[in-house]
C-alpha cells in the first residue's frame, strides 16, 4: 500500500525494521526521519523489490535466466551497501539507496 508510512501511522509501529513489498511506502520523504527517530531500520522498497521486476524481465523472449538469477542474488549485497553507506555517512537508508542508484546509473550498472 503506497504512502502508508506517515506521521499518523509510524508512531503506532512496534517493529525494528520496515521491509515491505509495496513501492512508495513513505507518504513523504520526511517519513524516513520519523522511522529513524523510532529506531526503525527502513529497507528501501525499490531495492528489496527489484527481484520481482528482474524475474518478470527474465521471462521475456531472449532473456538469459542466468543473468537474471545473478542480478537477483546481488540484491542482498546492495542492501548491505545501502545500510553501510547510511551508517558511515549518517544519512537515511532512502538517501543511501538513491545515491547508490544514481552512481550505478552514471557509471553504468555493474
Amino acid at each position: 500500500l503506497g504512502g502508508i508510512l506517515n506521521e499518523r501511522t509510524i508512531p503506532a509501529l512496534s517493529c525494528k525494521i520496515v521491509a515491505g513489498s509495496a513501492n512508495n511506502q513513505l507518504e513523504t520523504p520526511t517519513a524516513i526521519n520519523l522511522l529513524h527517530e523510532k529506531g526503525i531500520l527502513y529497507a528501501p522498497d525499490y531495492l528489496i523489490n527489484a527481484g520481482g521486476l528482474i524475474h518478470v524481465a527474465a521471462e521475456l523472449p531472449h532473456a538469459i535466466q542466468d543473468t537474471a538469477d545473478s542480478a537477483i542474488e546481488k540484491i542482498a549485497d546492495r542492501l548491505k551497501q545501502v545500510f553501510d553507506r547510511a551508517r558511515t555517512q549518517s544519512i537515511s537508508t532512502a538517501e543511501a539507496a538513491d545515491q547508490l542508484a544514481e552512481t550505478r546509473l552514471t557509471e553504468g550498472a555493474k
